[in-house]
């Protein structure tokens, strides 16, 4: 059953479908049977025009993949065909254990139990990367019990189907995507998004016209992430333009500085939606830091913007631009985002 979007309120108790109508589509995601929501660059535009405030958040394989590897036994971690071997990881439980856990809201033993998954081990050690996925795990299932603020998009692999991404359909690391993903949803009484949107944005050329519309708003507008995420600037002619630059290696350990410096350009100059490029654990952590402020809006873009500046990224080797999917055929891609629309 599609868990209509107008019975999610507004954070003053009003309905929102009165100004987003239209603006997106209930499909089913990626040659599966979950229910999504495929928001429209105009859903988020009239959203910030009425002062709606919101984080948009996304999880995609490589921590759907996390969640496979420890509770799903036996599943490999890459197909033969890609240097792979048919093994199980070592430590995994079973299945019906999540089920178990969400039903019963123990989502510190999903934290607990996703400490000790072979691939998160080694950061065990470091007590932030501990409170963060605790936090993500949190944000995750509880989604709108903690904060109205939060919307998450899902995907069976980047949001891109099959063109890029994803394995093929048969694989079992891919049908275990498929079984968390809808078992996570099917749990949860709020609607998830496709966390495709925001590529296929950049993909049909729609930023030019997003950015366009914000600047009319004057909204201030921060970037949080790598160096190359300077280039935004220019590429969308963005105005109140603030970039706060994250290392490449042992980020989570900066972003409470990060989030005070961004309160602070709140406090200084006005209403702010932050962008943020950190990953999907970090990026639940920075949600839930920011939910009481609602003045401040949040979009978890990952490398979702990266195809509108692939060309200038190679004129500055020393920035560093850590993505393929930007590689891949336009047309297929255009016509994939098309027939998602279209239905």
């Amino acid at each position: 059953m599609i868990k209509e979007l107008k019975k999610v309120k507004r954070l003053d108790g009003s309905n929102r479908m009165d100004y987003l109508e239209g603006t997106y589509k209930n499909i089913k995601l990626e040659d599966s049977n979950i229910d999504v929501i495929l928001p429209s660059v105009e859903w988020f535009l009239r959203r910030l025009e009425n002062n709606d405030p919101f984080h948009h958040l996304r999880v995609n394989h490589a921590t759907i993949d996390k969640y496979c590897w420890k509770f799903i036994p036996n599943l490999p971690k890459i197909p033969p065909n890609l240097g792979g071997v048919p093994t199980s990881l070592s430590n995994a439980i079973e299945f019906e254990k999540l089920d178990e856990f969400i039903t019963l809201g123990k989502y510190e033993d999903i934290w607990k139990a996703l400490l000790t998954q072979d691939s998160f081990s080694y950061f065990v050690e470091q007590n932030t990367v501990s409170e963060k996925l605790r936090t993500f795990v949190d944000v995750f299932h509880k989604y709108k019990d903690i904060s109205p603020k939060f919307d998450i998009a899902v995907s069976l692999g980047v949001g891109l189907g099959p063109i890029w991404g994803r394995y093929y359909d048969a694989f079992p690391l891919q049908q275990g995507r498929k079984r968390v993903i809808d078992l996570i949803t099917k749990k949860s009484k709020y609607p998830y998004f496709h966390s495709g949107a925001l590529r296929h944005f950049g993909i049909m050329g729609e930023l030019y016209h997003f950015f366009e519309r914000i600047n009319q708003m004057g909204f201030q507008i921060v970037f949080l992430g790598p160096e190359y995420l300077k280039l935004f600037e220019e590429e969308y002619k963005i105005e109140n333009f603030h970039h706060i630059v994250t290392p490449m290696r042992r980020a989570l350990d900066t972003y409470g500085d990060n989030l005070e410096e961004v309160k602070k350009i709140r406090d200084e100059k006005g209403k702010t939606i932050l962008f943020h490029s950190t990953g999907h654990v970090a990026a639940g952590w920075i949600a839930n830091y920011l939910k009481d402020d609602l003045d401040i809006w949040g979009i978890d873009i990952g490398r979702s913007f990266d195809w509108d500046i692939k060309n200038k990224v190679r004129k500055y080797p020393k920035l560093e631009f850590p993505t393929k999917w930007t590689e891949v055929d336009k047309d297929k891609m255009v016509q994939h985002i098309k027939h998602l629309r279209n239905g």
